[in-house]
């Protein structure tokens, strides 16, 4: 399913999560405790059109994924 591009393939903290694959796949992961949310926004097109308009060999880009670490509000207390 990955080589057809149904599926993406994350490894958080040594362990494996699976997910159907969509153009935006972005993740706020705590270092402490290994739980993971779905960021539901994104603001990344402007970085997407300055890569392609910079890049000398790519046309487009049709799937990017967006890991942002941190300690969770429970991992806080």
């Amino acid at each position: 399913l990955e080589d057809a591009d149904c599926v993406t393939h994350f490894t958080f903290q040594n362990k494996h999560v699976y997910e159907l694959t969509t153009r935006h796949n972005h993740y706020l992961v705590c270092r402490e405790c290994d739980r993971f949310e779905r960021i539901s926004f994104c603001s990344l097109d402007t970085i997407e059109e300055n890569s392609l308009r910079s890049s000398k060999h790519f046309a487009s880009i049709d799937h990017h994924t967006l890991q942002l670490s941190g300690i969770c509000r429970d991992c806080v207390q």
